[in-house]
């Protein structure tokens, strides 16, 4: 197998140009069209425009894929890769016809969006072989208002189906398009059209007013007039009165289309209502909705009956609560109208009882809470801590009313906390992690006077929890994360310390945090502290992330005396990332089975990691080989070129394997190109793409494009889930959220963008951490 770049001088030699560069020794080529033309030529043994144009110019789809079926297998991954990147770039439509139908599976290229641009006009077109199944790997997000164009040009059940299977790629601004689509059509594909908005209103509550207007034009009703003073949108009204009063329709039988009218948009209705100020007027529309036996809607007329300050309003709410309700929300509604007795139940309740009472409280209220959760002894505060934790990170999901948090309602803790002559250490550090206004300076100063075993003892629950420790959501609520990212320095030196106390849990938690932040000061100490464990996971691995003579020295000290055979991979994997293995592939993705240790063994005590690297006999994985692509060992890199060009690596393998190893060169020329689909919320993404690459290609730059794409649809949360478990090791729940009153996108807009610039990455977090201000 020749090497790519031998390969590409052979092939400028053949189309006698005098210089090509090529910016990435894996990745395909970013020629002239002219060059490509000619390499392909070479490397297929056929002109790549005729052989495209053979299969786009079919007459038939059936004809196309018949013609792209006898040629699978026929070349490389790699080859096949740049023949359709080739393909869906070129000027001639039938030549992009025919690198659609050739694609296949999803791969998320760049050229992709042209090829959309061509081909989504055509589809409804006799003369065009693409299907809509095979249009579909090439659409995005960006598509929907051609895409709109075509769907009326369609039979009725492809349009429909089409539809179902474009709710993936459904952004915001999509709503208005698919409201217009549904007014302008019938039957199953106005219901289709419609679900779609729907779905993405509940993911990000933008465009409900319109969403719910459409509605009433579908159902053939008309808005109410606009209040004068306080009351319900006209819009709004109308909506929920026509949902009380018409009938269910049966559902269709089997194998039938859909062709009901759509049904009320639940969540964003009842959120629009909850956001609402009802008069006198709209009473007897609340009481009646109080007898839904949709949830949502249940709360939501609970809460903004609460609202309402007339005779009829308190006598609904002094009344029995509707039957099989959470009482905690009728509870909630009856504080809302002024019972001071409802809002004390609410204090003293748990889980969403309090943070309705929070919210529902005066600030006066709220400081006198706070004032007293000081002096709590710590077996009482920490219940009441760990409630306010959940809810400071979006974890409160009992109701559809719930509340969101917000850190005003606690504007009086921090002060408090700093101005105490004495607050007890494990309620110090639970404050850290539980209420985000107590992230600051001045309290991780605090916490890190403290004496050292009061510092770092655990403070365990009766089933053995830390209930400092865990890993932050979205940035939050790991005490010792945030020390480390608020103040790196002196919380290192407070570790060090810890390793000289006399109780062992705290040397135990000091050792282990060293370990996972690579602070080699007191190496021996530390090697010796995992010596004596019986399960070392990572921590030889961890410890040589930095790598240094005396890492290397001591790694190498104890392969040599064959230690205990269980730390022999760990001592290994650590001396190998000592030696120059780039850690994060070392850490996840190489493997050692027994049969090459020794081998592996005798390169590393020689210093070399990369014949060590070739004696395990690696096999290539495209999701984690890339990860070597600056590991600037030639015989490394000679083996990922010849595996990424091999005949058994698929288009999509081979491009997967450029994209992480783009990450690791970290060419952001590449890079940028490469998330352009991603931008464009093509389909192909979802499979197609790393998230890992779209994590670190731009790191937190992109956190707001992460967030509104949390605000689209089921399917983009896959995704972009696994994007932000990169950047923070959890992700915040978009799948629960956008069933309740405040979905993931706005929370995180509203909670997690203003601190961004705060943001840190932790080691022992191994994420992002909001760092103290």
């Amino acid at each position: 197998m020749r090497s790519c770049s031998h390969g590409l001088q052979e092939i400028v030699r053949r189309a006698a140009f005098a210089a090509v560069l090529l910016p990435l020794p894996f990745a395909a080529c970013r020629s002239t069209a002219a060059v490509e033309r000619e390499h392909l030529t070479v490397t297929l043994g056929r002109d790549p425009v005729g052989l495209l144009r053979m299969i786009g110019g079919a007459p038939t789809a059936e004809l196309a894929a018949e013609l792209a079926r006898d040629l699978d297998g026929t070349w490389s991954g790699a080859d096949q890769l740049r023949l359709l990147q080739f393909g869906l770039g070129h000027d001639d439509e039938r030549v992009v016809f025919g690198a659609t139908v050739l694609m296949g599976d999803q791969l998320p290229v760049p050229e992709l969006r042209h090829a959309a641009a061509v081909v989504i006009p055509r589809l409804a077109d006799a003369d065009c072989p693409v299907t809509w199944d095979q249009a579909r790997q090439l659409m995005g997000s960006v598509d929907f208002a051609a895409v709109a164009a075509v769907i009326p040009k369609m039979p009725e059940g492809e349009a429909s189906w089409f539809l179902d299977h474009l709710h993936r790629m459904v952004r915001p601004d999509a709503i208005p398009v698919l409201c217009a689509l549904a007014r302008s059509t019938e039957g199953a594909v106005r219901r289709a059209a419609f679900a779609d908005a729907v779905l993405t209103a509940e993911y990000s509550d933008q465009h409900v007013p319109l969403l719910v207007a459409t509605w009433l034009a579908l159902v053939g009703r008309q808005p109410d007039a606009e209040p004068a003073g306080s009351g319900l949108p006209g819009v709004l009204a109308a909506a929920l009165r026509a949902h009380l009063e018409l009938p269910d329709l049966p559902p269709p039988r089997e194998g039938e289309l859909d062709r009901r009218l759509p049904g009320l948009p639940v969540v964003p209705c009842a959120r629009w209502l909850v956001a609402s100020t009802p008069g006198a007027a709209d009473v007897p529309l609340l009481r009646d909705l109080l007898a839904s036996p949709v949830e949502p809607l249940r709360h939501a007329s609970e809460w903004a009956l609460g609202a309402v300050d007339t005779e009829a309003a308190r006598a609904v709410l002094q009344g029995e609560p509707p039957a099989d309700d959470r009482l905690v929300c009728w509870t909630a509604a009856r504080a809302r109208a002024g019972d001071p007795a409802a809002l004390e139940r609410l204090f003293d309740g748990d889980d969403d009882a309090l943070a309705f009472g929070l919210v529902l409280a005066s600030p006066e209220r709220r400081q006198a809470f706070c004032a007293r959760l000081l002096t709590l002894p710590f077996e009482q505060a920490q219940p009441i801590m760990s409630t306010l934790g959940e809810w400071s990170r979006g974890e409160i999901y009992l109701s559809f009313a719930d509340p969101p948090y917000d850190d005003r309602y606690f504007a009086d803790l921090e002060p408090l906390v700093a101005a105490s002559p004495r607050v007890d250490a494990r309620l110090l550090r639970l404050l850290i992690c539980s209420v985000p206004a107590c992230q600051t300076d001045r309290l991780a100063d605090m916490a890190l006077a403290l004496p050292v075993d009061d510092l770092f003892t655990p403070s365990q629950s009766q089933w053995g929890q830390d209930f400092d420790t865990g890993s932050p959501l979205m940035g939050r609520g790991d005490v010792w994360a945030f020390l480390e990212v608020t103040r790196p320095e002196a919380f290192r030196r407070r570790l060090r310390e810890g390793l000289d106390s006399k109780s062992a849990s705290v040397r135990d938690r000091c050792a282990a945090f060293l370990i996972r932040l690579g602070d080699t000061e007191r190496l021996d100490r530390l090697a010796a502290w995992i010596d004596a464990r019986d399960d070392v996971d990572d921590d030889w691995v961890l410890l040589a992330r930095d790598g240094g003579a005396d890492v290397v020295q001591v790694l190498r000290s104890r392969l040599l005396t064959r230690q205990d055979p269980r730390h022999q991979v760990g001592l290994l994997r650590g001396l190998a990332v000592a030696l120059g293995m780039p850690f994060e592939f070392a850490i996840r993705s190489w493997d050692l089975d027994k049969d090459h240790v020794e081998d592996v063994r005798a390169a590393l005590l020689a210093g070399d990691a990369g014949a060590a690297f070739q004696r395990s006999r690696p096999a290539f994985q495209p999701w984690s080989s890339g990860l070597l692509a600056n590991w600037q060992v030639p015989a490394v890199r000679s083996f990922l070129c010849a595996q990424r060009d091999g005949r058994d690596v698929p288009a999509q393998d081979a491009y997967l394997f450029d994209q992480l190893s783009a990450l690791a060169t970290d060419d952001h020329a590449i890079l940028d190109r490469m998330l352009q689909p991603v931008r464009d919320g093509r389909y192909a993404t979802h499979d197609g793409f790393s998230p890992r690459v779209a994590a670190h290609a731009r790191g937190l730059a992109m956190l707001p494009f992460w967030i509104d794409e949390l605000g689209s649809n089921c399917c983009k949360c896959v995704f972009v889930k696994e994007v932000l478990q990169e950047l923070f090791v959890r992700d915040g729940d978009a799948y629960g959220r956008s069933r309740y009153l405040e979905p993931t996108g706005p929370w995180l807009r509203r909670s997690l963008l203003p601190v961004a610039d705060r943001l840190r990455w932790s080691r022992i977090a191994n994420g992002y951490v909001v760092a103290g201000r």
